[in-house]
């Protein structure tokens, strides 16, 4: 579609020509003036909408089964438990299971599901790109290939950060817990700028964790776009250079870059 748009684009700023060509793959190539591109551009934005909107309901209703089921099963292996095993626990324990444990668990199938979703986007939006650019879409896909294997140390970099954040969000619960649990005792012997200063110690390495991560899961994205539309435009200049052909087959790799920007961090993770 973006592909389709673009020829749009092209057909509007150039004058001298009347029609453009919208190549199809296997399917054959087709000579379209501007009124017929506007109605096939039309057609595939109502099919993608329409394809969208079944997608978004099953997304939905995993959701939904997911943080039901988690809070079900949450709450059921708590009132399984032992009296001396939930002795243990700060009094805020199950309600952290049940609220930011289940959300999380909601939240990772939202991901997973958008990374599916968009993995099978790209993959048609690449067989197109072979089926269109021939070898010029290899070469792309191998630049690709290569950013994402030069940044794969990064990105484990993220996996390990967050794992450490999730370690020090807990011990930072827990000092918040044991906090309310002697609030009457803090007043009592009025050692409330004592408690202050403890939590602030306590919630700094929780802070610069964070910081950590929003940099690498802001930074990693962006510097592998920019990568692929360096390899992109090598790829352009080599195509103009040497005179290759029509400069504009090198759209549809354009499109599968864009593509691959909207996958959320959560999936550059997994590069």
């Amino acid at each position: 579609v973006l592909f389709a748009v673009a020829r749009l684009a092209l057909l509007l700023a150039d004058t001298s020509e009347s029609t453009a060509t919208l190549s199809f793959g296997p399917l054959g190539s087709y000579e379209l003036n501007f009124g017929q591109l506007v109605l096939v551009t039309g057609a595939m934005l109502f099919i993608v909408a329409a394809i969208n909107v079944p997608i978004a309901k099953i997304t939905g209703s995993l959701c939904r089964s997911t943080l039901l089921r988690s809070r079900s099963r949450v709450l059921s292996a708590y009132l399984r438990a032992s009296w001396g095993y939930r002795s243990t626990h700060h009094e805020g324990r199950l309600q952290e299971f049940m609220m930011n444990y289940s959300t999380k668990n909601e939240g990772v199938i939202l991901q997973i599901s958008t990374v599916i979703v968009m993995t099978w986007s790209i993959a048609a939006v690449a067989v197109a790109a072979f089926a269109l650019a021939g070898w010029i879409a290899v070469a792309g896909l191998l630049g690709l290939a290569v950013i994402a294997l030069v940044l794969r140390p990064l990105t484990k970099q993220i996996k390990a950060r967050s794992a450490l954040q999730a370690k020090l969000n807990r011990q930072f619960s827990t000092t918040v817990a044991q906090t309310a649990r002697v609030a009457p005792e803090i007043v009592t012997f009025d050692v409330a700028g004592s408690v202050l200063d403890a939590g602030r110690a306590a919630a700094k390495p929780t802070g610069d964790a964070v910081a950590r991560l929003r940099f690498l899961t802001k930074a990693i994205p962006t510097l592998f776009q920019y990568s692929a539309l360096g390899v992109i435009l090598v790829l352009i200049y080599v195509f103009y250079t040497f005179d290759l052909g029509d400069l504009t087959v090198v759209g549809p790799l354009v499109v599968l870059l864009l593509n691959k920007q909207e996958i959320p961090p959560a999936d550059t993770c997994l590069l």
